[in-house]
């Protein structure tokens, strides 16, 4: 989504930002769950794409462990939110999802 943009924003109701396209909100439950106090905003995930990376990484494992290991429902979720996904199996389909799985496919560590 950020074709490696590291000050992209999307226009949705609740922003995400950088190259990993990660909310701040999501950004601060992962920087508070490690027990930081520092405080996350869009400036930071633009102008820090290693750190936004990071804490997506993080985000992500979270989800991975979330959903056992399934990696289609934790990248609905990381896209869609947890509570559509659980809410739902069947989600609408999103246009760049199968672009997101065949890149998965593609560069996957075995």
């Amino acid at each position: 989504e950020s074709h490696w943009d590291t000050g992209a924003c999307d226009n949705r109701p609740r922003p995400s930002y950088g190259i990993p396209q990660i909310q701040v909100q999501t950004a601060q439950m992962v920087v508070d769950s490690w027990g930081h106090g520092f405080k996350v905003n869009p400036d930071v995930l633009k102008a820090h794409p290693g750190l936004a990376i990071h804490l997506s990484c993080a985000h992500f494992r979270h989800l991975m462990r979330a959903y056992e290991g399934d990696v289609i429902r934790a990248t609905r979720a990381y896209n869609a939110g947890e509570t559509a996904v659980n809410r739902s199996e069947r989600l609408p389909g999103m246009p760049y999802f199968r672009k997101v799985l065949d890149a998965y496919e593609k560069y996957k560590l075995n």
